[in-house]
């Protein structure tokens, strides 16, 4: 779809507010941030987010429409920024280009902006991209602001308030959310690496575990294969769910990703197939988990005496039996895909039994 220039558009149509009238701002002080993190609100963006419509979603005149035909009504205001949205784009920016057209105070511009697009986010209808390390120190700083509220409201202390990173939904998708939600771990892994070989080659050191620094190196590698095991057991997780999406036919209507965690979304209009979805995850990463186990034990002692380490074989098997447990816990209501998997299990009963 071809995008209208900005100017082709009237000034005097983006004066109204996307929801609602303009509410009186006047109390309101300028923040280097995009929004003032309150800890009630449901999707925080931070400086630098940048935000496109997402994926299966057209813009039509006064809507967006998603692929089943939902149409999800807009203003003039908030046609414009969906129009400015079909491609990635920097909401500083827009908010500069709606400040310049309305002349309207930027303050009030950039709230209504933000809400705007974070009411979007919640539906389901932007992908939002923004540094996770600014997330973090966004986090961080607002802590005490949070727990201070939480004294009220409790739930505010588990609420998730970053907005997802949505993409068509594919194989490199699944990948590409995977290494961008788990960025985390892999600089962990890095980290501690790095330090095996610092701290053992700086100086000899005798333990109980013969580690010394001709046994440095091996240790890191040790270190470092631990944590790409854990990269595959998180792709191949997720990978689960979706080879059995569409092994199935059940229609996926994006993947996301966010800080430490991605996944797909995807229709449940099958309760028994979503049933299966659901499985498919944690047992794919635990069948992974046995695959490396099982190929760990065909190496034979001799390997592991060559590396130096005394306990090392004990110590991988230990980790992998980590890793493993936390596949299992997918099956158990404490995990996210445990209470998905107790819902559709719940779903699929009722439907085999007729009940409404």
């Amino acid at each position: 779809m071809r995008r209208a220039p900005v100017s082709s558009f009237r000034v005097s149509m983006i004066g109204r507010c996307m929801f609602s009238s303009l509410r009186d701002r006047s109390h309101a002080r300028r923040r280097d941030d995009l929004l003032e993190l309150k800890p009630e609100a449901s999707v925080w963006l931070v400086k630098g987010a940048n935000y496109a419509i997402a994926p299966g979603l057209v813009l039509a005149d006064d809507a967006l429409v998603d692929e089943g035909g939902h149409r999800f009504p807009l203003n003039a205001t908030g046609r414009l920024i969906c129009e400015l949205g079909h491609q990635p784009a920097d909401v500083g920016t827009v908010i500069g280009v709606l400040t310049a057209l309305t002349g309207m105070p930027e303050i009030e511009v950039r709230d209504q902006v933000v809400d705007f697009l974070a009411e979007l986010s919640r539906r389901g209808l932007v992908s939002i991209h923004q540094s996770f390390v600014q997330e973090a120190v966004s986090s961080l700083r607002s802590l005490p602001l949070i727990l201070s509220a939480a004294r009220i409201d409790h739930s505010l202390i588990f609420r998730g308030r970053f907005p997802l990173r949505r993409y068509a939904a594919n194989a490199r998708a699944v990948v590409a959310a995977c290494l961008e939600a788990h960025q985390g771990i892999m600089l962990i892994g890095l980290a501690l690496t790095g330090v095996s070989l610092l701290a053992l080659g700086s100086q000899p050191v005798a333990s109980l575990n013969m580690l010394y620094r001709s046994t440095a190196p091996h240790l890191a590698a040790a270190v470092l294969s631990y944590f790409l095991v854990l990269i595959l057991v998180v792709v191949t997780h997720e990978f689960g769910h979706y080879v059995a999406a569409r092994l199935q036919g059940t229609a996926v209507q994006c993947v996301y990703a966010r800080q430490g965690a991605a996944g797909l979304l995807y229709r449940e209009d099958r309760p028994r197939a979503a049933v299966r979805v659901v499985v498919a995850g944690p047992a794919a990463g635990f069948a992974v988990v046995l695959l490396v186990a099982g190929v760990s034990l065909l190496l034979g002692p001799g390997f592991w005496l060559r590396f130096g380490l005394d306990q090392l074989q004990l110590s991988w098997y230990a980790a992998l039996a980590v890793i493993a447990l936390h596949q299992l816990m997918g099956f158990v209501p404490l995990t996210k895909d445990g209470r998905e998997l107790l819902r559709v299990t719940r779903g699929a009963a009722l439907t085999m039994t007729g009940a409404p």
